[in-house]
């Protein structure tokens, strides 16, 4: 707002002046006025190199920092709300509270309670602010010397410094004060307060914790200080008068998060902190009204309020000791909207008090002036130099003497101040958003000018004056550069000295703006403007120079067709870069002459596109015509003005008067000044909202229309002082309109403009005139349809070649889409099979689990084992027994043998009765099992009288599982070895397809580059080289006459570049001006070389990543092999513990009815043998994995202090059965694992070695064989789960970098394709359209003079010249 108006200011002096001068001496040139009237008295001190820098870092940051009014306001309210969760607490001791309350007001401040969750939250947050320093950093150096090549991080920036500075600050402070103390969030413990020595472990933490925190306490607080606008005319939230308490608001809330979670043991010191800051920030809020808008100040004094009475009664809660009733939760939550309205009411009456107040003491003031109780400064100034050379006779000092004593009792009347602080100031005038009239003004600016009397070395009060100057024009507008002089001299404060810095600049690119004539021009424009103007000059300066280098190398003596490719593709690179910025800035700037004469340039000289070039300058041309028409009708009206002002003495005395002086003219012409303004206003806010009326300057947004900025035209005849008073003999005689003295405007002659433009077109840097053709338009239309048909010709082949391109692209992508998800679904399928692998070897461990519950249950009635208490004897066994046979085997095994085992053939043949009638019957794994489920639910079934009966040991029931164990047992073993060649099939199955997809993505890029590409170009280059031959035929003459012209482009361009003091561009195209042509080895071929290079290096790298993503499917499959051997070798181990804990049983027993009777002991010590050499095998085998591959197994195997038991009882004392009178306790079935199989092996070997006649229940080794056996079984499934567990975290790991890969792949194979591929299409079409494009370059008299390329063009294509030999 201020900028611009003052650049209106400026242009509406340069037409007045220009229009006095062209009436007092009409030949003369119009001089051009700065716009600064004066300046204020001392001399305001430069800005040092690093302020000048850091401030124009933070004016990239803040200028055009347009957030809509709704987005910000709610942040600020979000921001706002924030407050109250500091003070809903349950910890203050409300009853009923939840825990999650204060989440309701600050949801941005939950924290995951695991290590993990809260790391990566963390992380999260110092990426946003290392991204936020980086662009800082990166901004910063862009902006210095408005160097900006990308807009993007400017505008990144400035939204991460939004939020991060509202709504994002106390959640990211909360996590860097989190890391920073070694918070742990499982434990919620404080380390740095309860154990310092266990930060050690929270270094990756606590170090870029610390360093977060303070760089967001350093910059944060800077960019709440500068991060508003200053409009007062505006209700934007973003509108203040002062950063001053957004900054103070940012360090207060760094405390309370401080306080909060240093304090966190103790509700009070938050409590404290709360109540002072909102406090604090209530009395800011309220007497200073830093929002323009007063509802806005009335909303945050209200938030404030609320936030403190909020604390006020946590305090007291607090204080009380808390209550359990829900009363004061609830007292809490119904008094905020009473809190908020009472903040809001008292921050009105604050602001209705200081207004009134200074009003009122206006009115006092003035009535000490008119009273002439307080003497006029000027007069006491007056009577000081007086008395200075008055000398007092001795009558006249008697005089005074003798009225000493009045004298010396008289106090003078002080002079009353009229604001109690200079905030005051702005605040008594807020009245100007309501009231518009002229009256309004002139007491806006008596109150300011009263104030700058009061406070005269208050930079902040001079600035606001300028900003309600601009807003609302209480003064004359050139008043604003004396304020921001004023303010300067004053030595303001870093705020106050950023905010002239950023109106300087914005004055800067408002100048800039009027240049492109374009409506808008904030930083991001500016400095976009700059970089594109140096790109498009360097791009058109290096195409200049690579068409010289062409054209040389066409002069030189010995020319070869394959090396002007080479030559072409430079011209055509740098022409089509030119091209690109070029639209961009003509798309941005429609309406400037200079892009459209530049442009013009670039497309007649390099481009050869006459006709848009020709579109370009009539266009351009219409916009000076009407420029020069606007500023005619101008001067005539500052003419008729100045004719009117002096031109006959019998005209209104009045009026003569106030020419003559500038007090009256400002007081004929207050009437306009204010129309005027009501009209800048209007204009202004059709701006605003996008209103688009009719008007000769054409607008950016297409064929819409609007009208020109207003220039305050009658209101600044005031400002110029040296305006004579004309009499009626200095009145012209007529008036007449003169021009520039260069300008002859003469019958029959082009004209005023023709002129001008003919004499700009002379000099250096000319203007371009629209090209004349020398042709007829039948030659031209029949060269543009020759161009045409023969393009077409030379391009049909490269379309199919592109199609081809694409197809096979298209088919490489299959492949890889193909293989990842054959890789993903192969993860699925080994993480259940291995689970269900093991599960289909437990069947034959449970059968020898049951076998010895039965025979115990047998050997406890048969009386073989004494026991105290029968009942309570076999209902523990029968626990056991039931949970064997229903929980483990029927609900667990036989849902997987009946999937893969249900129609197996019936191969386990048992005998179902004894002698003499014996009854073989033949049974599959599935069936098997289910008649051992059926047999033991039968003597579940049994009551304690019926187990009792001397016939129970001898029952179908029991003798069934006894009589056949061994049997089932090995036919169960089947089962597993079944399950191992079933899940060894689908492995190789697997490797099998991925192997295949892995060879087939490496064979089909070498077929594409084989067979397509390298063909394609080759076939290509042939004809590149064939047409080519053509240019040797373009006679010297006119090579010598294109690079004569081109040096003269070059010195042209060259000098623009110097005057815009573009070192870069200048010496980089002094480095291309120097270089020599490159030597034909390089030249020869170098498009093909290139092209082969950049499509072998892309196919290689499609099938390099396209391998790459089958090797984590690939090692996955191996590293189940190995784990599913480990895991039978688990397993296989646990059925030498059952087998062998079995056959000691039946040893113990020595069942003389068995049909395995003194076979046992020799069974038993088989079964050990195997048990010692599958435990060996887990440490030492080769084919699986080792058991320390695995750390969480390795952990469960040799560290105890867990119960490996996972049967009914587990290892609870009260409900398991240990023998202490022999040593088997509870420390024994919990010590670690490898421990237990070690006591297991130990007792069997005793066991063993004992007299046959001491082999019995009795022995002091069963009761540790028996119940070690359970915690060994139950041990290897824990095991095996450990082992499934780790390979599906594996698999998962696996599945994420498979993912990882495809998705690296297939963005090589997309790039490869965008950038490679098509760029070999595009390129090669380039290449025939580039040699098409020199051919028609050439003049039509030129061509017909080449048989050879007036045949070739003639024929559309179809007759092409011999090929070239050399």
């Amino acid at each position: 707002m201020l900028s611009r108006r003052v650049s209106q200011s400026r242009r509406a002096s340069r037409i007045s002046i220009q229009g006095a001068q062209t009436l007092s001496n009409p030949g003369s040139q119009p001089l051009s006025v700065s716009g600064r009237k004066g300046k204020a008295s001392g001399q305001a001190p430069p800005l040092g190199t690093f302020e000048k820098n850091i401030f124009t870092v933070l004016y990239g940051m803040t200028q055009g920092n347009d957030v809509s009014a709704s987005w910000s306001l709610a942040l600020m309210v979000i921001e706002d709300i924030q407050l109250l969760g500091f003070s809903f607490r349950p910890d203050a001791g409300f009853g009923g509270m939840p825990s999650w309350m204060k989440y309701v007001f600050n949801p941005l401040s939950y924290k995951p309670h695991t290590a993990g969750g809260f790391a990566g939250l963390f992380y999260f947050a110092l990426a946003l602010v290392v991204i936020m320093a980086v662009l800082t950093v990166f901004v910063g150096l862009q902006l210095k010397g408005a160097n900006m090549k990308a807009v993007w991080p400017l505008k990144l920036l400035r939204l991460l410094i939004k939020l991060i500075s509202t709504v994002l600050l106390i959640p990211i402070v909360e996590i860097f004060v989190h890391g920073a103390v070694c918070h742990d969030p499982t434990d919620n413990v404080i380390y740095l307060l309860e154990d310092p020595s266990q930060c050690t472990s929270y270094l990756h933490l606590m170090i870029p914790a610390f360093v977060g925190f303070i760089y967001l306490a350093l910059q944060a607080p800077v960019m709440s200080l500068v991060f508003f606008h200053l409009d007062p005319s505006s209700k934007h939230p973003d509108s203040k008068t002062t950063g001053r308490i957004d900054s103070l608001y940012t360090i207060l809330r760094f405390i309370l998060v401080l306080v909060d979670e240093l304090g966190y043991q103790a509700a009070s010191p938050r409590i404290a902190a709360i109540v002072l800051a909102s406090t604090a920030m209530f009395v800011a809020t309220s007497r200073y009204q830093p929002f323009f808008s007063r509802h806005l100040n009335d909303a945050r004094s209200g938030m404030f309020a609320a936030s403190f009475f909020s604390g006020i009664q946590a305090a007291i809660c607090y204080a009380a000791g808390g209550h359990e009733s829900a009363a004061s939760f609830g007292i809490m939550c119904g008094l905020i909207v009473p809190e908020f309205l009472l903040g809001f009411l008292v921050s009105a009456l604050m602001r209705q008090r200081i207004a009134t107040g200074v009003y009122r003491r206006m009115k006092a003031r003035e009535e000490q002036l008119e009273s002439g109780t307080l003497p006029n400064p000027a007069s006491l100034q007056a009577q000081s130099i007086q008395s200075s050379k008055w000398k007092l006779d001795d009558q006249k000092r008697g005089g005074i003497i003798n009225k000493i004593d009045d004298i010396v009792t008289k106090v003078s009347e002080v002079p009353l101040k009229v604001f109690e602080k200079a905030v005051d100031v702005e605040i008594a005038c807020r009245f100007l958003q309501a009231n518009k009239e002229h009256e309004a003004s002139v007491l806006a600016d008596a109150i300011f000018n009263a104030g700058i009397d009061q406070f005269p070395h208050n930079g902040s009060l001079a600035l606001m004056k300028a900003y309600y100057i601009g807003a609302f024009s209480i003064a004359e507008i050139e008043q604003v550069s004396e304020m921001l002089d004023v303010a300067k001299c004053s030595k303001p404060a870093m705020d106050v000295r950023f905010l002239i810095f950023y109106e300087e600049r914005q004055m800067e690119q408002e100048d800039h703006k009027e240049h492109l004539m374009t409506s808008r021009m904030n930083v991001t424009r500016y400095t976009e403007s700059v970089a594109l103007q140096s790109s498009a000059r360097k791009y058109h300066l290096e195409a200049l120079l690579a068409m010289k280098a062409l054209w040389e190398y066409l002069k030189s003596e010995r020319v070869s067709p394959n090396c002007i490719p080479y030559l072409l593709e430079r011209v055509a690179v740098n022409s089509k870069k030119g091209e690109k910025v070029y639209e961009e800035m003509l798309d941005k700037y429609p309406n400037s002459k200079n892009i459209l004469r530049k442009y013009s340039t670039f497309l007649m000289t390099v481009a050869n596109d006459q006709e848009k070039a020709t579109k370009l300058l009539t266009r351009a041309e219409d916009i000076e015509n009407a420029e020069v028409r606007e500023n005619t009708i101008r001067t005539a009206n500052r003419e008729d003005a100045f004719s009117l002002s002096g031109g006959d003495d019998s005209g209104p005395t009045d009026m003569r008067r106030a020419v003559s002086e500038p007090a009256g003219m400002h007081a004929i012409f207050e009437t306009s000044f204010v129309r005027e303004d009501s009209m800048v206003a209007n204009v202004e806010a059709d701006e605003e909202s996008g209103l688009r009326t009719q008007s000769i300057f054409p607008e950016e947004s297409g064929s819409s229309l609007r009208p020109p900025p207003f220039r305050r035209e009658i209101s600044s005849l005031s400002k110029i002082k040296d305006i004579p008073s004309f009499g009626k003999e200095d009145e012209p005689a007529e008036r007449k309109i003169e021009f520039h003295k260069d300008v002859e405007d003469k019958p029959g002659k082009t004209g005023e403009w023709d002129a001008v433009m003919a004499k700009k077109r002379s000099g250096p840097g000319s203007i371009p005139s629209v090209p004349s053709a020398t042709s007829s338009q039948r030659d031209l239309r029949q060269f543009r349809y020759y161009r045409t048909v023969l393009e077409g010709k030379l391009l049909g082949p490269m379309q199919k070649f592109a199609l081809a391109v694409n197809i096979a692209s298209a088919l490489l992508l299959v492949l890889l889409v193909v293989g990842c998800v054959i890789t993903l679904t192969t993860y699925g399928q080994l993480g259940a099979a291995v689970s269900e692998t093991y599960n289909r070897t437990r069947p034959r461990n449970s059968a020898y689990r049951i076998a010895v519950y039965l025979r115990r249950m047998v050997a406890m009635v048969s009386g073989i084992i004494p026991v105290k208490n029968m009942t309570a004897a076999l209902e523990y066994q029968r626990t056991q027994l039931n949970y064997a046979a229903n929980n483990v085997l029927s609900q667990t095994m036989m849902p997987i043998l009946q999937a893969y085992n249900l129609n197996d053939a019936a191969n386990i043949i048992v005998r179902e009765t004894r002698v003499p009638d014996v009854n073989l019957a033949a049974y599959n794994p599935y069936f098997i099992a289910k008649k051992i489920v059926f047999h033991c639910q039968s003597i579940l079934n049994l009551t304690d009288s019926q187990w009792l009966d001397p016939s129970f040991p001898t029952s179908l029931d029991v003798r069934m599982v006894l009589d056949n164990i061994q049997v089932i047992a090995d036919g169960l073993d089947a089962t597993a070895t079944g399950a191992l060649d079933t899940f060894l099939n689908l492995v190789n199955s697997n490797l099998t397809t991925i192997y295949g997809l892995l060879a087939a993505i490496p064979a089909a890029a070498l077929l594409l580059g084989l067979f397509l590409l390298r063909r394609g170009i080759a076939s290509t280059n042939r004809k590149s080289v064939q047409l080519l031959s053509l240019a040797l035929q373009i006679p010297r003459k006119f090579v010598n006459e294109k690079l004569d012209a081109l040096e003269v482009e070059i010195e042209n361009i060259m000098e623009e570049i110097e005057e815009e003091q573009d070192a870069g561009t200048l010496a980089e195209g002094a480095t291309s001006a120097t270089g020599s042509i490159p030597s034909e080895s390089i030249m020869r071929g170098h498009a093909a070389r290139l092209m082969t290079k950049r499509y072998s290096l892309g196919l290689c790298l499609i099938a390099i990543t396209g391998t790459v993503m089958f090797i984590p499917a690939i090692l996955h499959n191996n590293t189940a092999v190995q784990n599913i051997y480990l895991t039978t070798q688990l397993s296989h181990r646990a059925y030498a513990v059952m087998a062998a804990t079995s056959f000691a049983c039946e040893t113990a027993a020595n069942d003389t009815n068995s049909f395995i009777r003194g076979t046992p002991p020799l069974w038993t010590q088989w079964w050990l043998d195997q048990f010692e050499a599958d435990r060996i095998s887990i440490f030492q085998s080769i084919t699986s994995s080792s058991i320390f591959s695995f750390p969480s197994l390795t952990a469960f195997t040799f560290t105890g202090g867990n119960c490996y038991n996972n049967g009914p009882f587990k290892c609870d004392p009260l409900n398991r059965r240990y023998n202490a009178s022999v040593g088997l306790t509870q420390a024994v079935t919990l010590s670690s694992l490898d421990t237990i199989l070690t006591t297991w092996s130990t007792h069997v070997k005793l066991f063993l070695a004992q007299a046959p006649e001491d082999q019995t229940f009795e022995s002091i080794h069963m009761p540790f064989i028996v119940e070690l056996s359970e915690d060994c079984s139950s041990g290897s499934t824990t095991g095996a789960d450990l082992i499934s567990r780790d390979l599906t975290t594996t698999e998962a790991t696996f599945r994420a970098i498979n993912i990882v890969l495809f998705v690296l792949a297939a963005v090589v194979l997309l790039v490869t394709y965008m950038f490679v591929f098509r760029s070999v299409a595009m390129r090669l079409s380039d290449e025939l359209l580039s040699i098409s494009g020199l051919f028609f370059a050439l003049p039509i008299g030129l061509i017909q003079s080449i048989p050879d390329m007036k045949r070739f063009i003639e024929s559309g294509g179809t007759l092409l010249p011999a090929a070239h030999k050399g």
